[in-house]
């Protein structure tokens, strides 16, 4: 069985202000202490990078762009092969 898509789910929902929509053009990190921790020893190459970067590598390799879907206790995000 090959599969088209993979669905990746996280507990709760994205922050106030922050949609499907807007999360390209948003920044927000849950626990800033831990998200400026990582980054200071280096495991981190910039803040608030990481969903931007995801959605231009598949732009860049031609695929569907991930579809991010906000529910009331959770966020899903489908990735297309």
């Amino acid at each position: 069985m090959k599969l088209s898509s993979f669905k990746v789910e996280s507990p709760g929902n994205l922050p106030n202000g922050i949609t499907p929509e807007t999360i390209l053009r948003s920044q927000y990190s849950r626990n800033p202490i831990i998200a400026e921790t990582l980054f200071g020893l280096g495991y981190m190459e910039q803040l608030g990078s990481g969903i931007d970067r995801t959605f231009q590598l598949f732009k860049d390799l031609k695929k569907k762009k991930p579809k991010i879907e906000n529910f009331e206790n959770m966020v899903i995000v489908t990735i297309w092969k």
